[in-house]
Formats: C-alpha cells, structure tokens, sequence
C-alpha cells in the first residue's frame, strides 16, 4: 500500500518507519482478534461435531473430490473409522476440525477470488477493514489500488463467514439452492449485515472467560441457524436482486424496528417464553441487552417475510406482525413450526426435507396474513379472522381436526407434518 502511495507522495517514504511503528499496537491486536475468531469457531464446531458428523464427512468428500484435501496426507479418519465413530455418535476431534476449517476456507477462497464478488460496491468496503487505522486516515484512496485488493477482499469475506457459519455451510446451501458460491455470499453478507452479527459476536467476546458454553457457543449456533434461513430466503426470493448495499437498505430498518417492539409484539403466550429465555440468560451471567438479543434470535426467522409484507403491501409493519402473531395462535402454527424443528435428521436428504417444511410452513403463513389484511380494510385481526371462519368454517374446522390428531401423537414424523402443511396450502381466503 505505502508504495502504491509513494508513486504520489514520494515524501511517505521518508515517515514509513514511523508509520510502522505507530501501527506496532494495532496489527498486534488485528492477528490477536483473528486467532480468536479461529479458536472460538472451532469451540462450536467441537459443540456440536457428533451432530455434524454426516456433514462433515460431505464435506471431506468434496474437497477430495476437487483435489484440494489429501485425507491420508492430513491424517484425517478413513470411511472405516468414521462409520466407527457414526455408531458411537461420535464426531471429528478438535485437531481434525481445525483441518476441516482451514480447508474450507482455502476451498472458499479460491472460488470467490475467480468470481466477481470483490466488484461488489458494498463488500469492496472489506479492504478499509483489513488496515490498521492509521492507514486509513492517510491512505484509504489508495486501497482500491491496492495489487493484492481482490486477495484481501475476499479473504476477509471468507474468513468472517467461515468462522461464524462453519465450512459446511456454502456447500450445503449451493446443494440445496442451485445459487452460485458468489450469490450465497452475497446473500450471507445481507443476512449477517442486518442482524447484527457483528455486534453479537463483540458483545459475547466481551462476557468473562468462566461464562459457560450457553453464553458464549450457544448464541453462535442460534445466530448461524437464523443467518442460514434468511440467506435461502433471499436466494430464493431475491435472487436476481442481490446488490449487498441496496438490500441491506431494505431491510435493515425494518428489522431493527421488529427487534425494538418484538417484546410488545409477540402474543402472551410467546412472551411468556421469550421473558423466560432472557432471564435465564441473565441468571447464567448475560448482560440483560445481551440475553434479550440472544432471546430473540428464534422470533427473527419470519422477520425478511415481514418486512417484505409491511413494503409490498403499504402497511405499518407493526399491524402485519400482530396479524402474523394472530393468526400462527388461531391456528396452533407454533405448535407445528416446534414440530417441524423437533424431527429428528438423519442425512442430507431428510435435512433438506426439514427445511423444506418450514419454510412452506413460513410461505403459507404469509399467504394468508396478505389475504386476511386485504379482506380485513381498516379492520383488526379479529374481525377478519371472524369473517374468514363465518365464510370457510368447513376447511378450518378440518384443518384443525388434522392438526390436533397430530398434535395426539408423541412424535409427527415427516410424513405426518407434510401432510399438515398439505391441508393449510388449502386453507383460501375470499378476496374482500
């Protein structure tokens, strides 16, 4: 950078050992802040590794078979050991993650540096990040220009989404959406940007070090379940649409309205749950602004749903929420959403099976909060959820009569919910 800048200033090289010596402190603390990331997105993956066994062994495949990984050479199990370590419901260890991670990445890397990700106006932003402050007070013009500035862009890029989605995560949503490597990042970046990851993972970094793992990993896993619905929502709703900068600008004060008024917004029965989840939190040693915003990260799965809605419909965000609330209440969808996040995975296939159910568990629920605005006019939930059984009090009742059979059973399976989700696709609203 300085000799980039020199071909300008050519008095900078009279002050670059000064300069070096004034950024001593901040480069120190730069390689410091990355060795901790690394470290602590191995402790998750270590939390949760016999979970993840199955995806990690697709994963190991996939970097063999693009000729990045050598099993043998890196010494990791072979398919015997790791149909050993299946049947005892045992994962990689932490020196075989760590393998895991650093090839994910190189993996990453590489596919973002042959893409035209580093263009995007908003994530070439990434190389003002890499720079020690000093540098950019005097040289941000500079760094556009930088030889190295696709390299740094897309390393930063890839190490802030490895280390908070874990390896797996670029291979499984491409499998399971079609979207290239540069468009799931793309889609990441927007998810990350708008719920804050940056500030949760500041703000757990700050707890004591004798916090337990429900603090300090657990909020990690919540927070990279949440950002990997939103991401395929955006793929799958916004995929021809995905400027970084221009979503993140649709979305963001929306969502950060939502998380403001989730509290006042969610019906008693659910804020009953979310006060006992914060103050849990709190009892484990969770700042209260912490733990409510740990608390929430559940309710935020609908939020680019209700956003979009408050958009595309002109109505104040606040009234689609309440009717989004309602209606999952009228209709015991909670319950079904708990369902559908309690089956159990065995696999690739049924994991896609899962998060195909929720999502057309989410799709349908906005179908009919749309119609039910429209049919309500100035009106409030009740009175439309009145009008709607008055005129399809047939279906509803039959839509409940298979909910609560269900709801019989200790343990729906995937066919059971499937068909759940089957009966409300049936549920119509009159056209007001």
């Amino acid at each position: 950078l300085l000799s980039v800048a020199s071909e300008e200033r050519r008095a900078i090289v009279r002050h670059r050992g000064r300069l070096l010596s004034e950024m001593t402190e901040d480069i120190a603390l730069h390689v410091l802040d990355h060795n901790y990331e690394q470290a602590r997105a191995l402790s998750v993956l270590e939390y949760s590794a016999a979970q993840r066994l199955e995806e990690h062994i697709h994963l190991i495949r996939e970097l063999e078979r693009r000729r990045i990984l050598n099993r043998r050479l890196e010494g990791l199990p072979s398919a015997e050991a790791l149909a050993q370590r299946r049947a005892a419901q045992r994962g990689l260890t932490r020196p075989e993650l760590s393998i895991l991670l650093a090839y994910g990445k190189i993996a990453l890397s590489q596919d973002l540096q042959a893409s035209d990700i580093a263009e995007d106006p908003t994530l070439y932003q990434e190389i003002e990040h890499y720079f020690p402050p000093a540098l950019l007070k005097r040289y941000t013009p500079f760094m556009r220009r930088h030889p190295l500035a696709r390299e740094i862009i897309t390393t930063e890029i890839t190490n802030r989404l490895v280390n908070h989605m874990g390896p797996t995560f670029v291979i499984r949503i491409g499998e399971e959406t079609g979207a290239s490597t540069a468009n799931i990042v793309r889609a990441f970046s927007i998810a990350y940007a708008v719920t804050h990851g940056s500030v949760l993972c500041r703000e757990l970094r700050a707890l004591p070090a004798t916090a337990p793992p429900t603090l300090t990993l657990m909020p990690l896993i919540l927070s990279g379940s949440l950002i990997r619905h939103l991401t395929r929502w955006l793929l799958h709703h916004d995929r021809h649409r995905l400027e970084v900068g221009d979503r993140i600008a649709y979305f963001e004060s929306g969502v950060q309205s939502y998380e403001d008024g989730l509290a006042a917004t969610l019906p008693p029965a659910i804020q009953k749950a979310y006060h006992d989840r914060s103050n849990a939190l709190i009892a484990d040693g969770a700042p209260p602004l912490l733990a409510s915003r740990i608390a929430s990260i559940p309710f935020l799965y609908p939020v680019f749903d209700l956003v979009d809605m408050a958009q595309t419909l002109h109505q104040p965000l606040a009234r689609i929420c309440a009717f989004h609330f309602e209606l999952g209440v009228a209709l015991e969808l909670d319950w079904l959403h708990g369902a559908i996040e309690a089956l159990a995975v065995n696999g690739s296939w049924q994991a896609i099976a899962r998060i195909s159910l929720r999502e057309e568990l989410y799709r349908q629920q906005r179908r009919l909060v749309v119609k039910l605005i429209r049919m309500a006019g100035p009106g409030d939930f009740r009175e439309a959820f009145a009008s709607w059984s008055a005129a399809e009090g047939e279906a509803l009742a039959h839509f409940e009569k298979v909910r609560q059979e269900m709801r019989n059973n200790p343990s729906p399976d995937y066919a059971m919910l499937s068909i759940a989700i089957q009966e409300l696709r049936k549920l119509e609203v009159p056209d007001a």
